[in-house]
Parts: C-alpha cells; sequence; structure tokens
C-alpha cells in the first residue's frame, strides 16, 4: 500500500492548496508560425504539510533543504508541471525543496522549455501577444488540489533581464482558472506575459515599400498624354500593379495560415484596388485622348485626376490605418473597397457621358 505520509496532507477532507510563482527568468524565440516560444523560467511552489516537519524537527534545524529525488521518496509532492511545454524541448535545470520546522514546504524549480502559446495575427505588425505559462497537477483533480497564484512580486513575472529582440515586454499578470475537458477537471495556474511587437522594421520592410510602388502608380497622372508616353503610362500602371502583387506575396512568410481577415489583408486589399483604380482611370483618359481626339477635355480629366486620386489613396489609406485593433475588418474593408470601386464607375461613367455627349454635338478639339 501507499504510505500515510505520501498521501496528500487532506485526503478524505478538502482539496489541498498549493500556492504557485511563475518567474520568466528569459524569454526567447518567438515563433507566430509555430504558436512557440521559448523561456527560461523559476518556478516557486508553496505548500502546507505538517509531516514533513518532522523531517527538520528530527535533525534539529529550522529548515531542510533535499533534492528532487529525496523529497519524493519522503513527502508528498503535487506533482505540478509545465502543461503547454514542448515535451521534446525541455530542460530541468535544478530543483530544490525546502521544509520549516512548522510545515511550510517550498519548491524551487528552474526550468528551461519551449512553450506552445496560440498567437493572434489579426493587428500584425502592430499585434500585441500574450505569451502564456501553464502549469499544473499531473496527477490530481481541482477537487483534489486546488493551484492560487503568490502574493509575493519576487516569484511571480518577469525577471529584469529578460528582453525579447522584436517584442517590447508590457508586463505580466498571473490567475488560477479550472479546466474542464470531458471528465478531466484541473486547476490550472497561468502566468500571461503581455508583449508587444517592435513593429518599425516590419514597416520599413513591408508598408514602405508597397506605398512606394502606389506612389510609382498614381505618377502617370504626372505623363504627359502625347503619343510617344501612351504606353510608359500603360506599362507604368501594370508594371506598378504586377510588382504589389509580388511584394504583398511576402507577407505570407511573416503570417501563419489564418481563417480570419487580418490587418495586412485590409491594407493590402485597399492598395491594390487603388492600383485598379489608377489602371483603369489612366486607360480612360488616354482613350478620350487618342481614340475620341478630345485633347483638351482629356487633359483635363488627367490634371483632376492629379487631385482625386491621391485624395483617394490618402482616405482609403488613413482609413486601413485607424482601424488597426478594430473587431470589424471585414465591414471596413468592403467600405474601402466599394468606396474606390464607386468613385471610379461614377468619374468614369459620368466622364464618358460628357465625352459621348460632346461627340454626338460635334464639338472637335485638335
Amino acid at each position: 500500500g501507499v504510505a500515510p505520509a505520501m498521501l496528500r496532507p487532506n485526503a478524505g477532507v478538502r482539496a489541498d492548496v498549493v500556492t504557485f510563482g511563475v518567474l520568466a527568468k528569459d524569454l526567447g524565440q518567438v515563433n507566430l508560425m509555430d504558436n512557440t516560444y521559448f523561456a527560461d523560467l523559476v518556478l516557486t511552489l508553496q505548500w502546507r504539510d505538517q509531516r514533513a516537519a518532522e523531517l527538520a524537527v528530527d535533525l534539529g534545524v529550522e529548515h531542510v533543504t533535499l533534492s528532487q529525488d529525496e523529497a519524493s521518496q519522503n513527502i508528498w509532492m503535487p506533482d505540478i508541471k509545465v502543461t503547454n511545454r514542448d515535451i521534446q524541448c525541455e530542460d530541468i535545470i535544478s530543483t530544490a525543496v525546502t521544509i520549516d520546522a512548522t510545515g511550510g514546504v517550498t519548491k524551487v524549480q528552474r526550468v528551461a522549455h519551449t512553450l506552445k502559446t496560440p498567437y493572434v495575427a489579426r493587428d500584425f505588425p502592430f499585434d500585441q501577444q500574450a505569451l502564456d505559462v501553464l502549469v499544473g497537477s499531473t496527477v490530481y483533480m481541482s477537487d483534489e488540489l486546488q493551484l492560487l497564484p503568490s502574493a509575493v512580486s519576487e516569484v511571480q513575472g518577469v525577471g529584469p533581464r529578460a528582453s525579447l529582440p522584436d517584442f517590447e515586454i508590457m508586463g505580466a499578470r498571473a490567475s488560477a482558472f479550472v479546466e474542464e475537458d470531458a471528465s478531466l477537471r484541473k486547476s490550472r495556474g497561468q502566468l500571461a506575459v503581455l508583449v508587444e511587437r517592435r513593429s518599425q522594421p516590419l514597416v520599413l520592410t513591408l508598408l514602405v515599400p508597397e506605398l512606394l510602388v502606389l506612389a510609382i502608380g498614381v505618377s502617370v497622372f504626372w505623363f504627359p498624354l502625347a503619343g510617344p508616353f501612351a504606353m510608359p503610362r500603360v506599362s507604368t500602371a501594370i508594371v506598378a500593379y504586377l510588382s504589389f502583387t509580388m511584394l504583398a506575396g511576402r507577407t505570407t512568410t511573416y503570417i501563419p495560415p489564418k481563417g480570419g481577415l487580418v490587418w495586412m489583408d485590409m491594407w493590402e486589399t485597399s492598395c491594390q484596388f487603388l492600383l485598379l483604380l489608377v489602371l483603369g482611370l489612366n486607360l480612360f483618359v488616354l482613350l478620350v485622348f487618342h481614340s475620341y481626339g478630345m485633347k483638351g477635355m482629356a487633359q483635363d480629366f488627367n490634371k483632376d485626376l492629379r487631385t482625386y486620386v491621391c485624395i483617394v489613396c490618402a482616405i482609403a489609406l488613413g482609413l486601413s490605418y485607424s482601424c488597426r485593433g478594430s473587431e470589424n475588418l471585414a465591414f471596413v474593408t468592403a467600405l474601402i473597397v466599394g468606396g474606390i470601386t464607386v468613385f471610379g464607375a461614377a468619374y468614369t461613367a459620368g466622364n464618358a457621358r460628357r465625352v459621348t455627349q460632346a461627340k454626338a454635338a460635334g464639338v472637335t478639339e485638335s
């Protein structure tokens, strides 16, 4: 049978309470694609067991420190581990179990783990993430063992030397909850390290090149309308669109396959439709100038579009940028795309009617 000293202290009476502290000594290797990150952790567990006090009393000392193996053979242990670890990437560096003469037991363990945590890519590259550390007993259910976060700040949170190259650490919060999965009902402890991405490098790498390509596309309205410049105007608009499509493809190397819309999708869709708008309006102006021979009217259209297209770009991109963190990305995207489409269709239809009427009235321009 099982020795009474190896049973939990309050067996058959109530759940035993274990306070936990998780200190992230160091963090690293945040991988958005794999939903993993590396953490060097110090776990501090405390509980009371009057039976364990006999070890210190018998030795005549105030407290005695045992190794993990020695403690497991002599006193009851709650068997608490990090539960969201990658089993193939864990390293227990050191463990010490201290027992005092009043029955207080403190286990301090340093572990290095690759941890699994779900990332939310919706606001990338302006995203905030919670790097979770989950702890729980590998043996006891919630009616036998309850975890409570420690109130001692020194054993909870993020160490002063912890840092991440791509993220700024904003803080940490500890909590406990009961997790239920079918008949499995466990008390879990959680440390959520809140981090915010340093977005400037990604803005320079992803967004700025896309803005430059958009600016190149819009620049066609500053090209002359004369015959020798017709092909450069068309080719510049087409090349800008194709170049943007190539640049947008790079985003997939930073964001894992997603089931919903993310902010980068809205941004790139807005830019893509703006380039399509430029391409369509440019062809319309060239058609009026060369096919209909309404050169003065085409010049006016071209001059107006320099202002109108820039205003539409500013509104679309400004609205897109301001909606970082929005819960309604699909609605805002539809609003932007719809607005661009309506403007392009209305401008083309309205001015095409003017050209047709002028042509029917016999107005010609040299």
